[in-house]
């Protein structure tokens, strides 16, 4: 069994989750939409099993079919339209591999920057008509919030 091998964060920040996965021998990937946190994470380290790139989640340039696993924290409710960030997630998926996305539930940590509020029915759908099965959604604890169940937590199979 082959198993996990490759990884991509989408809107990875500084990509100190990245990191830790590279640690563990994955081939790691990210994407974020600044380029001075994607050049500056890139600069601190010379590990070979980690690519981050400035870009959009909406069009991330990676190949088709080329991650086992893909992540989005934080990150949905801040996209004018996340249907085609699922999408992309999607194209760029192998089959058999693994979407785990988390939002805010509701306006649970609410930001001005978030566009959108989700609940467990608006993430399930935009996973399930993107063709993700064995959908699993449920509440956490959100690190900064003090609200119990404040974060959705969606993991997904591409089929």
């Amino acid at each position: 069994e082959m198993g996990l091998q490759s990884v991509c964060d989408m809107a990875c920040g500084h990509g100190a989750f990245l990191q830790e996965l590279a640690q563990q021998g994955l081939h790691c990937y990210g994407v974020d939409i600044s380029h001075i946190r994607a050049e500056a994470s890139m600069l601190e380290q010379d590990d070979t099993s980690l690519c981050i790139k400035a870009g959009s989640v909406e069009q991330t340039g990676f190949a088709d079919e080329m991650f086992d696993v893909v992540t989005i924290m934080e990150c949905l409710e801040h996209v004018v339209d996340p249907f085609i960030v699922m999408s992309e997630i999607n194209r760029i998926l192998k089959k058999g591999g693994y979407i785990m996305a988390t939002v805010p539930l509701h306006n649970h940590c609410d930001s001005s920057t978030h566009v959108r509020f989700f609940d467990m029915d608006a993430l399930y759908s935009i996973a399930y008509l993107n063709g993700f099965t064995d959908i699993r959604i449920m509440a956490l604890p959100y690190l900064y919030c003090n609200i119990e169940e404040s974060n959705l937590l969606l993991i997904g199979k591409k089929t």
